[in-house]
């Protein structure tokens, strides 16, 4: 089943969705840089250090954003690219948040006393470039470690296990002493050594219906009566065809043939034989 295309009102609502979050985030850190600029200028910062200090929120919740995705790729840990990142937000948020509550003059400058906020803003870039460097650190022990990992050979096919196949169970009816006729002994002849059956063109064609012993007696049917062959060499011929012992295709041949002829004529043909 083919995929149809995406029409272009889908297309351009994809583009939309995707640009809207990062048109977003640009907004919001622009108000946030704003913010954070001011206040580091309210608390004596020269403008070129107040323009890095109002730019190391934004940076590290971009680099965290970063780490946090290159982890899940690699199914990694993900507590310090979180931590970092909430320590950004905390400041940006912290920064925004004076600058709503400190008093303003006609101007809109920040007016008052600063406190404790310059050493913190002097601290802070130092702290900032702590958290940043600790990411680049934990990028450098995940590389190692991914190098020393063992590497799995997926290749290898597993072995396969050996299970012997059951013997099946031989299909010849077990011998009856009541089908037993006055055959002359015959040497047991191997099964190796059965004659190969004759060509399914050399035959008359006969439906494997049934059971062996209605097969036989239906070859044995088609036999002409003057064959030259003896009985025990007929019995061994067509058992080959049906899938029978000879014996037992002997014994069965024999009790059709009492049961068809007279007793004097089935003694002449076993004495015959």
């Amino acid at each position: 089943m083919t995929r149809s295309k995406p029409s272009h009102a889908e297309h351009a609502e994809q583009l939309l969705g995707a640009a809207l979050p990062f048109l977003l985030g640009a907004g919001i850190f622009a108000v946030a840089f704003a913010h954070v600029l001011e206040l580091a200028l309210w608390a004596g910062q020269p403008r070129w250090a107040a323009l890095i200090v109002a730019s190391t929120g934004e940076a590290m919740a971009i680099a965290a954003g970063l780490k946090i995705r290159a982890l899940r790729r690699r199914r990694a840990a993900l507590g310090a690219p979180i931590a970092v990142l909430i320590c950004a937000l905390v400041w940006s948020g912290a920064c925004n948040l004076a600058t709503s509550l400190i008093p303003r003059d006609g101007t809109g400058q920040l007016t008052g006393d600063p406190g404790l906020w310059p050493p913190v803003v002097a601290v802070w870039v130092v702290i900032a470039f702590a958290l940043v460097l600790s990411l680049e650190m934990l990028n450098d022990r995940s590389a190692a470690q991914a190098q020393n990992a063992p590497v799995v050979d997926k290749t290898t096919e597993p072995a396969h296990e050996l299970v012997a196949e059951p013997t099946p169970a031989s299909a010849d009816p077990a011998p009856d002493s009541a089908d037993t006729g006055p055959l002359a002994p015959v040497a047991r002849i191997p099964r190796a050594a059965t004659p190969a059956p004759r060509r399914r063109a050399d035959r008359a064609p006969l439906r494997r219906t049934g059971t062996k012993k209605a097969r036989l007696l239906a070859l044995a049917a088609q036999v002409a009566p003057d064959d030259p062959r003896r009985p025990s060499a007929l019995a061994a011929d067509l058992a080959a065809q049906v899938g029978m012992t000879p014996n037992t295709a002997r014994r069965i041949l024999a009790a059709a043939r009492r049961s068809t002829t007279p007793a004097g004529a089935d003694t002449k043909e076993a004495l015959s034989a």
